[in-house]
């Protein structure tokens, strides 16, 4: 009789307390500048893998994606004059936010 009231309490709570964020700063190698205007990609599992969502880095190089569903993500940052630069990170909603920072 429990079980399906938990289950029913799940399904009703909002898909953001299930998922995770990602957030870090996007940086030149030397001395360690944040770098803005980076376009900073989220893919499944691989780096051809299906894009989840974008973003631009902010002025102090910063981004977030949030509500990131558990899995391998790869996060794939890029910018004209820059080389570009592959992270990954596996995402466990028991883990609520990843600091994942990037060198381009």
């Amino acid at each position: 009789m429990k079980s399906w009231k938990y289950a029913l309490t799940a399904a009703l709570l909002p898909a953001s307390l299930w998922a995770a964020t990602i957030t870090g700063i996007i940086g030149a190698p030397s001395p360690g500048t944040p770098v803005a205007g980076v376009k900073v990609v989220l893919r499944d599992q691989t780096i051809n893998g299906t894009v989840l969502d974008s973003t631009v880095s902010s002025g102090s190089g910063a981004y977030t994606f949030s509500n990131v569903a558990n899995g391998q993500r790869v996060i794939v940052a890029s910018k004209s004059g820059y080389n570009s630069a592959v992270a990954l990170q596996a995402v466990s909603v028991a883990t609520q936010t990843y600091t994942v920072n990037v060198t381009i």
